[in-house]
């Protein structure tokens, strides 16, 4: 909770009732955004994914791996296709 900057509070009644409240402070979304952006860059350059999901001609990855990040993704739609999208990448690295 204190990672959060939030707190807990609590009042009760013996036997009848305990009532816990927690607080937490309100978030800008677009610096939310931007701070775990940048934690996340480090960890996400230069990575490959694989989405393997009957809507993956939807691409549904795409608005959160942008210019930010250098990851590159596949989609698959069935175990098939990804099996053969590891094998390829399998004989390029050899």
């Amino acid at each position: 909770m204190e990672a959060f900057k939030g707190s807990i509070s609590c009042t009760s009644q013996q036997g009848v009732y305990a009532t816990f409240k927690l607080s937490f402070p309100s978030v800008d979304d677009s610096e939310f955004e931007t701070e775990l952006r940048s934690n996340l860059q480090p960890h996400l350059s230069n990575k490959r994914a694989l989405v393997v999901s009957p809507a993956a001609q939807q691409r549904p990855l795409d608005p959160y791996f942008d210019d930010a990040f250098d990851v590159s993704v596949h989609y698959c739609q069935n175990s098939d296709q990804a099996t053969g999208q590891i094998e390829a990448q399998q004989s390029i690295l050899s």
